[in-house]
């Protein structure tokens, strides 16, 4: 059996991933694909992509996605147990968010087709590019989650690390550096979102 993952993504950008079976670490992948020879019985791997910006400047900046599952050999293409959280904050056009009130941050969790039930997620925010992290509340209102955030004062910028676990023990953990610029941060040129797991909202 074979695994490929695809991934990709604008110039100014670049993704590495690393796969893994248990502990045994696979051929590492830069930019776009990779294809790997896996065993047929079940087994747990580990799969991670980090992105890389050049331009510091750029918001948002890198992303890291962690994942592990179990998977086995199937007769038919399966989608895997992968997870992740998109955010959809009100952001400006400089990836700002808006000063003097609240701010909240609509999230969703991402699963594929058939994939099981999320047994639990706990979002984690750093306002010092992820030297510390701090757990913040995950809101619900029928079926929609948020945050609801009060940047501090001295706010540089917003980090925002998810830890999700499905009913079968898959994991995901997603760590956005430089999510987006808290008030009165100095302004950024703005910059295009692939590789992001934001998509944003016209601020008010």
């Amino acid at each position: 059996m074979t695994a490929q993952e695809s991934f990709g993504g604008p110039q100014e950008s670049r993704s590495d991933a690393v796969a893994a079976i248990g502990r045994q670490n696979l051929e590492m992948v830069q930019n776009h694909f990779g294809e790997f020879s896996v065993p047929a019985g079940p087994a747990r791997y580990r799969l991670e992509i980090q992105t890389h910006r050049p331009d510091p400047t750029l918001l948002p900046g890198p992303l890291t996605l962690s994942w592990t599952f179990r998977s086995r050999h199937t007769d038919s293409a399966t989608p895997l147990p992968v997870m992740a959280v998109r955010y959809a904050p009100a952001l400006d056009a400089y990836n700002t968010a808006p000063a003097g009130r609240r701010f909240v941050v609509p999230l969703q969790i991402v699963t594929q087709t058939g994939a099981p039930r999320i047994r639990d997620l706990t979002i984690r925010i750093s306002y010092d590019a992820g030297r510390t992290w701090r757990t913040t509340t995950v809101s619900t209102d029928g079926s929609r989650r948020f945050l609801t955030l009060h940047h501090p004062a001295t706010a540089h910028m917003v980090a925002l690390r998810a830890h999700i676990v499905d009913t079968d023990g898959n994991t995901t953990t997603q760590t956005q550096i430089n999510a987006y610029a808290p008030p009165r941060t100095a302004v950024r040129r703005p910059g295009p979102r692939r590789h992001s797991m934001f998509s944003r909202r016209r601020s008010q």
